[in-house]
């Protein structure tokens, strides 16, 4: 399935699909669906119009108009509002259509907006990076069969929007321009696009500190982070091979695991390795709501916890977060972990 939201990027990944299915694979389906966030009063003329053109390139096209409990203009959090929406429907669509990809267009451009918003939210390490080319689709519900897990994939990720703009004009591509993301006012996210792409190089030549947040900079940051977090993929790679080759148990019917991990590893484990493993391993058991943005709560809360309570372990350690229990102790030189789901409070 793809995003299509009618804008430049989206379209150029519409055309390219449609090029790789004309020439190469003929018998490929591509469902495309627009979102109508209701916000300009144009929005249900282009989504019919980008509908138009897509269907004339061998494309299937529908489009779904979001509905919201207030004015949409009278709605101080918009963007993350839009965003939920936006994700619920295309869960809905895939899972009703047997589709387990969904493709965005985000690009180079995005990932920066997207550095700078998560920085300012004090986001760990891997919120930083926050687009990856392949990843779980959001707000998915945690007790969704792993059958049903949908993946968002972003094959534009690694160009930026001045080339893929390109493409369009040199292939005669149309495409909308959404002139709400032009108003600062509205999105924190207009506001970023505005800093990096016109502020800052227009003030670069008086106030030469803003160099630290030019594009060139922050690529060069964002690929730094990359990298890092390239580096801690690998070590969480070998971490599970390691605690599941000693006897990891995991009972999916009583929602329960138990593994051990060598005292001496806790020397050179890093706390945001055993905490994204912890959290990928956790997510068939937990029943949080937003399981998927409280990830933090495991590098930042409960990491510390353990490694303080290793200092001195003279008892077993019991936590709970992102509503499962853990319960921590020492057997000779080993760390021993059972952790099961919460068990729900009946008041």
């Amino acid at each position: 399935m793809l995003a299509l939201s009618g804008g430049v990027d989206s379209m150029c990944l519409a055309y390219l699909l449609a090029q790789y299915k004309a020439h190469v694979q003929p018998r490929m389906l591509v469902s495309a669906i627009t979102i109508d966030h209701g916000f300009r009063k144009e929005s249900a003329t282009e989504a019919q119009k980008v509908g138009e053109i897509v269907r004339s390139w061998g494309l299937s096209h529908s489009v779904e108009k979001l509905q919201y409990s207030q004015d949409v203009h009278s709605i101080s959090n918009f963007e993350e509002m839009a965003r939920v929406l936006r994700y619920k429907v295309f869960r809905e669509k895939c899972l009703d259509q047997g589709i387990n990809a969904l493709l965005v267009a985000h690009n180079r451009d995005d990932q920066l907006e997207t550095f700078l918003q998560r920085l300012h939210m004090n986001s760990t390490m891997f919120g930083l990076l926050g687009l990856r080319e392949k990843a779980p689709l959001p707000l998915m519900d945690s007790s969704a069969d792993v059958e049903d897990k949908i993946h968002v994939y972003r094959p534009l990720l690694q160009f930026e929007k001045s080339s893929i703009r390109s493409t369009c004009e040199a292939h005669a591509v149309p495409w909308f321009e959404d002139v709400s993301n032009q108003d600062i006012s509205l999105t924190k996210r207009n506001l970023l696009r505005y800093i990096i792409n016109e502020y800052v190089p227009q003030s670069m030549a008086s106030r030469p500190e803003l160099a630290c947040i030019s594009r060139k900079s922050l690529f060069e940051t964002t690929s730094e982070v990359e990298k890092l977090l390239n580096v801690y993929d690998t070590q969480k790679e070998i971490l599970d091979q390691k605690i599941k080759s000693q006897g990891f148990f995991f009972d999916a019917m009583q929602a329960h695991m138990e593994f051990t991990i060598p005292l001496s590893d806790f020397d050179v484990l890093k706390q945001p390795v055993l905490a994204r493993w912890l959290y990928e391993m956790i997510y068939p058991i937990s029943s949080a709501k937003h399981f998927h943005w409280s990830y933090a709560k495991l590098e930042r809360q409960a990491m510390p916890r353990l490694w303080a309570w290793l200092d001195a372990p003279d008892a077993i350690l019991a936590m709970t977060y992102l509503n499962v229990s853990f319960r921590v102790q020492i057997e000779d030189t080993n760390v021993k972990f059972h952790i099961s789901r919460q068990v729900p409070n009946d008041k």
